[in-house]
């Protein structure tokens, strides 16, 4: 039910936008990531190996998830209508 909601409230012409520039955000940081890695892995010598890479590949995930985690839940506690009263 929650998905037939939204659907009725957003056109067809804005979930075109919205997936649109979904797929063009995604494919950006992808196209970055992979010149990123690729610069990495065209580095590794007796010091820095591959492992180096994948454990820093997780370990910047986590932190990514972990310093989001306040943010959202902040959101599920707070009220929106405030939120939306101060903004205008």
């Amino acid at each position: 039910m929650f998905i037939i909601g939204i659907l009725k409230t957003f056109t067809i012409n804005s979930l075109i936008t919205a997936f649109t520039q979904g797929i063009i955000a995604f494919a950006a940081t992808n196209i970055d990531d992979i010149s990123i890695l690729l610069l990495f892995f065209s580095q590794i010598d007796s010091n820095f190996c591959r492992r180096h890479i994948f454990i820093g590949q997780y370990l910047g995930f986590v932190a990514i998830i972990l310093l989001s985690l306040p943010g959202f839940l902040g959101g599920l506690v707070g009220e929106h209508q405030l939120l939306a009263e101060r903004l205008k």
